[in-house]
């Protein structure tokens, strides 16, 4: 996961540099499983829409941009990321 760090001083949190230095982000290891379990509820368990792309609740049943049922589908999990039951 990576999100916005207040600090513009990288160096001395010990951050790699991975290129998104330049947009003010680093990366943070999750650690705890606390806020681990309320970044998968608000940024992993989506569905998306096939025909148009848009994001939509867990429990949704049609697309809340184009109103087409049946075409949505969980939201993909990249690997090594973390996993959801």
């Amino acid at each position: 996961m990576v999100f916005k760090s207040p600090s513009n001083d990288l160096e001395s949190h010990g951050a790699q540099h991975t290129g998104l230095e330049e947009q003010g982000c680093i990366e943070v290891p999750l650690t705890d499983p606390e806020l681990m379990k309320i970044v998968e509820e608000r940024v992993l368990r989506k569905k998306v829409c096939r025909k148009c792309g848009a994001l939509n609740p867990p429990e949704a049943v049609k697309c809340r941009r184009c109103r087409s049922k049946g075409t949505l589908r969980p939201k993909k999990i990249l690997k090594g990321g973390p996993k959801t039951k």
